[in-house]
């Protein structure tokens, strides 16, 4: 089992790679192209990013329309519209913004502009590498915790309680949660990678390890796919295959 959490952060990329015999390893990369080249041989890939864009529509894609409405109030707020592929390949905020209007029937706010050139290089990226598109899933880390949980987090994540919060639900399930975090912390700096990206990354790296040992959820179960042949789904742990579990039971499948 080799499976890669990965989630966006200041330096660029965080990237938790999880294998058999709590086997792991973090990484800061600067650029996705470098990442997914050194994690090409894995077995699988969640990724904190959107993967497949629509192109013209009044409707949002499908699987950000399902995951919101699971993970309800206010988790769910961290659930953004996605833009359309053209107007993520603007070079200029105003431009695309304008361009989103005319082809999705709304703008695009500034804090999701801020990601759009990772949204445009991972799709740059896909689009040329086809192999790789079959073990890279979009991911969610707030759906990933709550796979976990069974439930919604209580606290926003960027505050000392929703930060605590999920890293006692990690510690419970993940024997070297704590090894982790711990490690980054010092290897890394603030403004390089910060203490939510971190849990992001583990969660949606627990979520590939014990999925693709148990069962995955898809949203939505239906296949959806851009005119790129990228597929439009959320992929995350079935908390089916685990409630029924003690938490000694589920730390062993790591062993």
């Amino acid at each position: 089992m080799n499976v890669v959490g990965i989630d966006g952060c200041k330096y660029g990329w965080i990237s938790i790679n999880l294998k058999e015999n709590l086997f792991w390893e973090v990484k800061l990369f600067s650029n996705i192209e470098e990442l997914l080249d050194y994690y090409k041989t894995s077995d699988l890939i969640l990724i904190d990013m959107p993967m497949g864009l629509l192109n013209k529509s009044k409707e949002e894609r499908i699987c950000d329309k399902e995951i919101r409405k699971v993970l309800g109030y206010p988790r769910g707020m961290s659930v953004f519209g996605i833009p359309s592929r053209a107007a993520i390949y603007c070079e200029h905020y105003r431009e695309g913004n304008i361009l989103n209007k005319k082809l999705m029937n709304k703008g695009i706010s500034k804090q999701l502009w801020g990601i759009a050139p990772k949204i445009k290089r991972l799709d740059q990226y896909l689009t040329k590498n086809k192999l790789l598109r079959k073990k890279t899933f979009e991911s969610h880390p707030e759906l990933g915790f709550m796979m976990l949980k069974g439930q919604p987090m209580s606290h926003n994540k960027r505050n000392s309680e929703g930060y605590l919060e999920r890293l006692e639900i990690l510690k419970k399930i993940y024997p070297k949660t704590e090894e982790i975090v711990n490690y980054t912390l010092e290897k890394y700096l603030r403004k390089e990678v910060k203490k939510d990206d971190i849990l992001d990354a583990l969660v949606l790296a627990i979520n590939a390890y014990l999925g693709s040992k148990l069962s995955f959820r898809d949203y939505p179960e239906v296949k959806f796919f851009d005119e790129k042949g990228l597929q439009m789904v959320v992929r995350v742990l079935d908390h089916d295959a685990i409630k029924d579990l003690s938490s000694k039971e589920i730390r062993n499948a790591f062993k």
